[in-house]
């Protein structure tokens, strides 16, 4: 009678183990998991040119829309976070008119992450980086556009999509002023 007594016993004990060491991981899990991720962007001065800033620009009689920008990302998390095809959208009126071309080099300066646009963020770390992306006129059949947009996918393939900033008279060759400071991006 005792042997079995003790036998229960020792199954009890290895069935509390197991769920115990089950539960463990699982809240080592859920923790590694909680903190965020952040985008800051901030519109700076362009490698182009006579360090002009965002906006129209007419080079060799090709018209053409530039945004100079770094970005921070901020991942407070215990993973790792990947984003990919970091790119900014034109839109006007809730429609998207282009995804803007993502420039990998200016003249001997290579932008991004050596030249891509996709980079992974290590846990509890910030990461900058400088981009540049531009769009010609004749690319939209000179369609103007009100709204800017910062588009990425994440590890799992899912899109996001935030407002960056408004604009006014898209074409329009007058010199516009750079950020003094950085927005968070992702709300």
């Amino acid at each position: 009678m005792i042997m079995l007594q003790d036998l229960i016993l020792l199954i009890v004990g290895a069935g509390i183990g197991i769920v115990s060491s089950i539960a463990a991981h699982l809240v080592i899990r859920i923790s590694d998991n909680t903190g965020k991720l952040k985008v800051y962007a901030k519109i700076v001065y362009s490698k182009v040119g006579d360090g002009e800033t965002w906006g129209c620009r007419k080079m060799q009689d090709v018209e053409s829309f530039h945004i100079p920008l770094w970005i921070e990302v901020v991942n407070t998390a215990n993973t790792t976070a990947v984003i990919r095809d970091f790119c900014i959208y034109a839109y006007k009126n809730n429609t998207m008119i282009a995804k803007m071309d993502q420039i990998n080099r200016i003249n001997d300066t290579v932008l991004a992450n050596n030249g891509g646009y996709s980079f992974v963020v290590e846990p509890r770390t910030v990461k900058k980086l400088e981009f540049h992306f531009a769009l010609k006129k004749t690319e939209v059949a000179g369609a103007d556009f009100n709204e800017l947009r910062i588009g990425y996918f994440t590890i799992r393939d899912s899109k996001n999509m935030f407002h960056f900033r408004n604009v006014d008279d898209s074409w329009s060759l007058e010199k516009r002023d750079i950020d003094e400071d950085w927005k968070l991006v992702n709300r």
